[in-house]
């Protein structure tokens, strides 16, 4: 999927890098477990 990065977009920062989501929930999902998306990355 392609994500626009701009201000508005949710993302995440963890260990270092930044990853940017479609939505909020799918931010939220992937701060529950970020191991879990790691290698999809």
């Amino acid at each position: 999927m392609t994500v626009a990065a701009v201000d508005a977009t949710p993302r995440a920062e963890v260990d270092g890098v930044t990853t940017w989501f479609c939505c909020p929930g799918c931010r939220t999902r992937f701060l529950e477990d970020p191991a879990r998306y790691a290698a999809a990355s």
